[in-house]
């Protein structure tokens, strides 16, 4: 089983956080990510606290990615950044808009060079409008956004959150989501797009309730007076005698109603769930009752029937609940030196593994990428056609590009056979096609491509190693032999047997293909064949 983004090829040109986390979750889920850094390294590569060596915050968003150095202002060194575009799925930067174009880097001239690319632009205020080109930190932003004032304690005061909301929410998180639909779409058009991320209004979208509350009740919603920052008793935090802190939310009358059970609060049950000066009455009594107690009597009380409360922890605390923990959320990578890096888990997970690469040093891949494009500009390319969108043919064209694409100094190409071009074929210098068999017949999408490349490339003959693979119903010989007389007539020589598929794929099959891919890939590589 193969992971969704496996023969997705991505160069991360991020720096700091704003979409750091973007490309990392692309990495996590299959994508091969190339971390693109200036010679001077990323902005929080040195970060304290370190991790040998390394700054936390840079470990924490750049597992599984790869890093080369390059100056993007020197023109050979640019020009290695555009071959390597083109051979890329998606691009993503975080600079200030002006800054790719200034350095011939538009997404008009990367869209000459590959049209299928997809450039993911993040900054503060989006690509176009007066403030474009204006420069804001995560601060900033929170505070031109209108959630830093709704986070101001009662005094007043702005209360500035742990994280990385700005960047992490409003900028990668509308980041991935646009790759994600750009590479679906993609997938119907053929061609790519260039994404236009605004952190300010990515991080206004996730106050929409907040904002349209604000706008049609005239209600400024700040601290302690929107809905969901405590002006209510039934949704608020209360302190301890011990001077600890509960968050307590019984919303549903069910909870309310164990609560005043439980705490002998009869003259609360009825309250409900009020507003004004009703609610300031029955907030200091449940204050009152919460306050009498420690926290562990308290919970040793509210264990008898469920009301909704939970404890306030640390970071350091949240880490040892039992369901935290059951779920490796935090975890170590070790390198090739044998030195742990922590990790923290993302949620989301697939029945294949994700990779466990730990974050890598500056420019630790330059002898896989730049060398190579340094010695030889001729990189050979594997041409991988399947039919149709989805599906089992997919899923086994995926794990062949996976095992071509552990050759170096190969390039693989995977595309629908509805968007692949005589050119593409004439470019390879190897070629699998992916096919289910109908009624004893090829797909209609492998068949059509076969005659358009036809139409240009006609009778003429030359050398191309193939591979075929094919789900069926049955054996498959129909498609099989199909394709075969097609190569027969081109003089293609054919790799390997066939892989077969009879139902849906599973794990041994999904071997077979990665080692056929590795096979045709390490042929052309060689030029053995």
């Amino acid at each position: 089983m193969s992971l969704p983004l496996e023969g997705i090829r991505v160069l991360d040109l991020s720096r700091g956080v704003a979409a750091s986390f973007c490309t990392l979750v692309l990495a996590e889920y299959g994508a091969e990510v190339i971390k693109v850094e200036s010679p001077d390294g990323d902005m929080v590569r040195g970060q304290e606290p370190l991790e040998h060596g390394m700054g936390a915050v840079f470990t924490a968003l750049n597992r599984n990615k790869r890093s080369i150095v390059l100056n993007l202002k020197d023109d050979k060194e640019r020009d290695k950044f555009l071959k390597l575009a083109a051979t890329a799925d998606v691009v993503v930067e975080n600079y200030r808009p002006g800054v790719m174009e200034s350095l011939d880097l538009s997404y008009g001239r990367l869209a000459e060079l590959n049209r299928r690319l997809i450039v993911c632009s993040v900054s503060a205020f989006g690509q176009s409008g007066e403030w474009s080109k204006k420069a804001a930190h995560e601060i900033n932003i929170l505070g031109l956004s209108g959630m830093l004032k709704g986070l101001c304690d009662a005094d007043g005061n702005p209360v500035l959150p742990v994280t990385h909301l700005a960047a992490m929410v409003g900028g990668s998180m509308w980041a991935l989501v646009g790759i994600l639909l750009a590479l679906i779409e993609r997938g119907s058009s053929g061609s790519g797009m260039h994404l236009d991320v605004g952190i300010l209004h990515g991080i206004q979208s996730i106050m929409a309730p907040e904002i349209l509350t604000e706008l049609i009740s005239g209600e400024e919603q700040v601290s302690g007076k929107a809905w969901n920052s405590g002006p209510t008793p039934s949704n608020c935090v209360y302190r301890t005698r011990d001077g600890k802190w509960i968050t307590f939310a019984p919303m549903e009358a069910k909870y309310w109603s164990n609560f005043c059970e439980l705490f002998e609060a009869d003259n609360l049950a009825e309250a409900g769930f009020p507003h004004g000066e009703r609610a300031k009455w029955v907030k200091t009594r449940v204050g009152g009752i919460i306050g009498s107690l420690t926290l562990e009597e308290f919970f040793e009380k509210a264990s008898e029937k469920e009301i909704m409360a939970e404890p306030m922890l640390g970071i350091s605390e949240a880490l040892k609940l039992r369901p935290v923990k059951q779920k490796g959320t935090v975890f170590l990578i070790k390198n090739r030196e044998g030195k742990l890096f922590t990790q923290l888990k993302l949620p989301l997970s697939f029945s294949a593994p994700c990779p466990e690469n730990p974050p890598p040093e500056k420019g630790e891949h330059d002898g896989i990428y730049l060398t190579q494009l340094a010695e030889r500009d001729d990189l050979k390319t594997i041409l991988i056609v399947y039919h149709s969108q989805g599906g089992a043919t997919e899923s086994m064209a995926r794990a062949f590009a996976k095992g071509a694409s552990k050759v170096s100094n190969v390039r693989v190409k995977l595309m629908r056979a509805s968007e692949a071009t005589a050119g593409d074929l004439l470019e390879c210098k190897g070629l699998a096609i992916g096919s289910p068999e109908y009624f004893g017949y090829m797909a209609g999408q492998i068949k059509d491509f076969f005659d358009r490349t036809y139409d240009e490339i006609g009778d003429r003959t030359f050398r191309l190693p193939y591979v075929t693979f094919v789900c069926a119903g049955n054996d498959g010989r129909g498609t099989i032999a199909g394709i075969e007389r097609i190569a027969a007539g081109y003089k293609w020589k054919k790799v390997a047997d066939s892989a077969r598929v009879v139902g849906a794929p599973n794990e041994k099959t999904f071997m077979r293909l990665e080692e056929l891919g590795e096979t045709l890939a390490a042929g052309v590589e060689m030029g053995i064949y």
